[in-house]
């Protein structure tokens, strides 16, 4: 209302030919000027820091329920810390193979759910993180029915393996980038004996184990079958902890 006042004062000045005072106008015109987009400025810094958190917990009752809990207490007050919203979903897996894998389906779709009720609630939020609490396979399974296409940004956080506190660091993004990033080394693939041809495994070495790693998972192929197999592996112990990394690795499993 000031710059609008004294912006118009000014352009009176000017077409009525009066000089008095005209440059203390369009000062204070120009002074109204920088608080608006100062204002502007604010506003849009305060939408960027609205967050909210999604914390998906799967706890497995064969590797303990007491573990589970102590991750996904972890993952709330993280949330709980960082974000403006947070918002939960869980399962408990249980029973056969079958009914584990529409467990993990029916959590999907209920983090899915929790995504749009999110976009609802904050609809000048900057960006979604999704914090999974689950073992590697289950996550496998959840990353690929959730997907990569996401319109809003969502980013995964991953545990940080570093002495004392546990800490999280946004590992990858739930939308398709191209990425030039790299880290895996692709091998050929490769024959397994008395398998059908038909059926291919993907093993992923992301701590550089090597032949101890590999060597479970052929023997794992001739149990079930697999015909063939493809080797991913890091060339070091651990990967490096950020998104360009984390992406990276992701997009080469998805092309692989």
């Amino acid at each position: 209302m000031a710059a609008g006042g004294f912006g118009v004062e000014a352009a009176k000045s000017f077409l009525a030919s009066e000089p008095a005072g005209r440059w203390w106008f369009v000062l204070a015109f120009a002074s109204g000027i920088v608080l608006v987009a100062l204002g502007l400025w604010l506003r849009n810094r305060a939408h960027r820091r609205v967050r909210v958190g999604i914390v998906v917990t799967a706890s497995d009752d064969r590797r303990g329920q007491a573990r589970g809990r102590q991750l996904e207490q972890q993952a709330e007050t993280f949330s709980q810390r960082t974000c403006t919203i947070t918002l939960k979903t869980g399962i408990e897996l249980t029973g056969d193979s079958t009914s584990r894998h529409q467990l993990i389906d029916a959590l999907a779709d209920e983090t899915l759910s929790a995504t749009m009720m999110a976009e609802r609630l904050t609809p000048d939020a900057a960006r979604i993180n999704l914090i999974p609490t689950m073992p590697l396979h289950v996550a496998f399974w959840f990353g690929a029915r959730l997907g990569h296409t996401h319109a809003r940004e969502v980013v995964v956080h991953a545990i940080r393996q570093a002495d004392g506190a546990p800490a999280y660091f946004p590992a990858t993004l739930l939308r398709a980038i191209d990425s030039r990033v790299e880290p895996l080394n692709v091998d050929r693939l490769e024959a397994v004996n008395r398998g059908d041809p038909n059926k291919v495994a993907l093993a992923l070495d992301l701590q550089g184990r090597g032949d101890q790693f590999f060597d479970q998972v052929i023997a794992a192929c001739r149990l079930h079958g697999f015909g063939r197999i493809l080797r991913l592996w890091s060339p070091s112990a651990r990967l490096a902890e950020n998104t360009a990394t984390f992406t990276g690795a992701v997009e080469q499993t998805c092309r692989a």
